[in-house]
């Protein structure tokens, strides 16, 4: 038996993946062959599986139905004894990680002692091989060339790169399968004068930023419902509102009943019909509402977008918002919300290839984003959002809407031109924006 295996590793990782599977979705480079222990290698296959066809609680029952159904694993655990599963889950939770950092020392530790392994079993053949007196320094360097390379190769997270020509058919079918009727590319905006600007699409992050108490809120709630109607599905994590508030303001929309009479019930039989019907809607709908007042944790969000991507094609990620830390300096600040920025994109977007609406606050001081200019930096859209002055309504006419919309920076197109702007039209009590008659259509060029 070798001495190079880390039993505490490879048990943790399998007792940590039992309290939390979600876990795989955040690290997917270990293997079950990375397992010594062959009941630790049938429990990690199980695990798998069972994650991979989205199971979201590993118990006794679903862990022994897919371990019965490989006869190959079966007979492996039946050999080593394994009685009761449901006493290994038990004690597993002893030994359970409760984080991803943690986790991920484990899975480390197992990869390392897997690589050492295979190291000195690769070794031993080329010590047998230089006792044999038939093998020449040409053949002898060829082994051991080849055979390191396929032992390194294994090792190298994400090794499956290919050549970009080969990829190009397949990236073409997916550019092809974004575009819409309309000309436009990903998922349109709610607003139809945006599409002239930016879409919604893959690898996009779009930030939506106004100050204070102007409405962030209600335009992200505004593009959920759309995206909801089109059938997208739409995960809305939300810093601000809990799931009571968030409905109200959903049933508002929906509905057109105001806001305060659907949370007070002052409102007529007309307008109830209109407010089940906006329930039963909101029912039926992909709509995932997760409630976060402590705001930012990027492997909570990771895991949630990997999880509602698999079982149910998350289409759209609404963050609602990113928040300051008042106590930091305004270097570390901007450090700060320049990493939650980088993530959305890099990660979010980039990464697992689901677009992102994210709020900010701009500074009504200095009419800078959240204080930190690096949040711009990784958006793909900037969208500032505000009402419009007294003397712009007054200018423009009512037909022309109470706030507007203004393109700051776009990697995906133009700007508004400056002193220009998108007329919409904005009722807080429904919660409801549209676009507005154009006092003049906004010059892309």
């Amino acid at each position: 038996m070798t001495d190079i295996v880390d039993n505490h590793a490879e048990g943790g990782v399998i007792a940590t993946l039992i309290s939390h599977p979600e876990f795989m979705h955040n690290i997917s480079y270990l293997k079950d062959s990375n397992f010594y222990d062959p009941v630790n290698r049938c429990f990690h296959w199980a695990i798998r599986s069972l994650v991979e066809a989205g199971v979201e609680n590993i118990d006794a029952v679903n862990l022994s139905n897919q371990i019965n159904s490989n006869t190959g694993v079966q007979r492996i655990m039946s050999e080593y004894n394994l009685k009761s599963i449901s006493d290994y889950i038990d004690a597993s939770k002893l030994a359970a990680r409760d984080t991803l950092e943690e986790y991920k020392l484990l899975v480390d530790q197992v990869i390392s002692m897997s690589f050492k392994r295979d190291l000195e079993g690769f070794s031993e053949k080329v010590g047998r091989a230089c006792h044999d007196k038939d093998m020449d320094l040409l053949q002898l360097n060829e082994m051991v060339n080849s055979g390191l390379t396929k032992i390194t190769d294994r090792y190298i997270f994400g090794a499956d790169s290919v050549l970009f020509g080969e990829k190009i058919d397949a990236v073409w079918s997916e550019i092809e399968s974004k575009r819409n009727d309309d000309g436009t590319y990903g998922l349109p905006f709610k607003i139809p004068i945006l599409n002239d600007y930016a879409t919604l699409a893959p690898g996009d992050l779009i930030l939506l930023v106004a100050q204070t108490g102007y409405g962030k809120s209600a335009v992200m709630l505004n593009e959920t419902i759309d995206k909801l109607k089109r059938g997208v599905c739409v995960l809305y994590v939300d810093t601000e509102l809990d799931d009571a508030t968030f409905l109200k303001r959903a049933i508002a929309n929906l509905s057109g009943v105001e806001y305060k009479q659907v949370e007070t019930g002052r409102y007529s039989l007309e307008d109830a019909k209109k407010i089940e019907a906006a329930k039963k809607f909101l029912k039926s709908a992909k709509l995932i509402h997760e409630y976060c007042p402590e705001e930012f944790n990027k492997s909570q969000i990771e895991q949630m977008c990997r999880k509602w991507q698999i079982q149910e094609n998350l289409g759209l990620l609404v963050y609602d918002y990113m928040k300051p830390d008042d106590k930091l300096t305004a270097a570390e600040l901007a450090n700060q919300m320049g990493k939650k920025c980088d993530f959305f994109k890099n990660v979010i977007a980039g990464k697992h290839n689901i677009p992102v609406i994210a709020g900010a606050q701009v500074n009504t001081r200095t009419d800078r984003i959240a204080d930190s200019d690096k949040l711009s930096h990784y958006a793909s859209t900037v969208i500032k959002w505000r009402p419009k002055t007294r003397d712009e309504v007054n200018q423009d006419g009512l037909a022309c809407g109470n706030f507007c919309i203004e393109i700051g920076k776009n990697r995906n197109g133009a700007s508004t031109p400056e002193g220009s702007y998108i007329d919409v039209k904005f009722s807080g009590s429904q919660m409801r924006i549209e676009q507005a008659q154009q006092h003049q259509i906004p010059s892309i060029f």
